[in-house]
């Protein structure tokens, strides 16, 4: 019988850059995870999880994401393609996504927020990815 378990957790320490245009097609992102900030609220599990068995946070300091392409659909939603690299192994991965925004915050800056999903095979795991990121318009 196989193990199953839900391990839930984050990452604390990431940039990324997201660049947007009219056309949702244009998006392009691109992001930075610090792999040992990676944060399960149990601290043995965060060191075996930096540890060379998963992360190898030590020589692979960074997890990082690029996006490929992305693919409007007719109800408002999208699909980025993207390019996930964990340690020396680059994964394929779709997220299914939406925009919130434009909108003015607090402090009149205009930003977005992206919500997006998806799922990824690494070794004999299936990780769910949640990326609920904002931005703030330069220039």
């Amino acid at each position: 019988m196989k193990d199953v378990r839900t391990i839930q957790g984050h990452f604390t320490e990431f940039d990324g850059t997201i660049e947007a245009d009219e056309a949702i097609e244009d998006l392009r992102a691109s992001g930075v995870i610090r792999a040992a900030s990676v944060d399960t609220r149990q601290p043995q599990r965060d060191e075996h999880l930096r540890s060379p068995d998963f992360f190898d946070a030590a020589s692979f300091p960074e997890i990082r994401f690029e996006t490929r392409g992305v693919e409007s659909r007719e109800d408002g939603a999208f699909r980025i393609l993207g390019a996930l690299t964990i340690k020396e192994a680059t994964f394929e991965v779709p997220l299914e996504a939406s925009l919130r925004g434009p909108a003015q915050d607090p402090y009149g800056n205009d930003r977005i927020a992206i919500d997006a999903r998806g799922r990824l095979e690494w070794g004999d795991m299936e990780v769910e990815i949640v990326a609920d990121v904002s931005a703030t318009k330069v220039g």
